[in-house]
Formats: structure tokens, C-alpha cells, sequence
């Protein structure tokens, strides 16, 4: 289960890849090896759909945020997966 603060700090930490996307770059060129089809701005809009996920309470449990990070290729280290 994932608390409502932790859920806020790992929000806060994804929107930080939003709001830098010098520092995105190197983590959307593995990501785009495994899709693509998908833009920078694609991922970045899989990002923020996580954000909201993570605002709204609709991910529940840290596996299916674990999974989200590694599905993006983000620094799971960031997420304590």
C-alpha cells in the first residue's frame, strides 16, 4: 500500500522529469529503443498519466508503480523499487 505522502513524493520526484527535459532525454532514448512509434512527447504524457495516477490514488500498491517506472525506464532507484 502506498500513503497518501508517499504517493505526493513520488508525484513530486515524476514531475521533476517533466519540468527538465534536458535530464528526460537520457531516459526516453532507452524507452524509444522498446517503442519506436512513441515521440518525446508521448512520454512525457505517459509521465504525467502516472502523476495523475499517483494523485488520484489509482495506484494502490508499490509492484504496479515499480512496474510503471521500469515500463518507462526511469531511474527505479528514485522510487525505491
Amino acid at each position: 500500500m502506498i500513503d497518501k505522502n508517499q504517493a505526493n513524493e513520488y508525484a513530486s520526484k515524476l514531475t521533476q522529469f517533466l519540468t527538465t527535459p534536458s535530464y528526460t532525454q537520457e531516459f526516453y532514448e532507452p524507452y524509444q529503443a522498446d517503442h519506436a512509434e512513441a515521440s518525446f512527447e508521448d512520454y512525457t504524457q505517459a509521465i504525467q498519466h502516472l502523476v495523475s495516477q499517483l494523485e488520484e490514488e489509482k495506484i494502490k500498491d508499490k509492484d504496479t508503480l515499480c512496474k510503471e517506472i521500469k515500463k518507462l525506464k526511469l531511474p527505479d532507484d528514485h522510487f525505491d523499487c
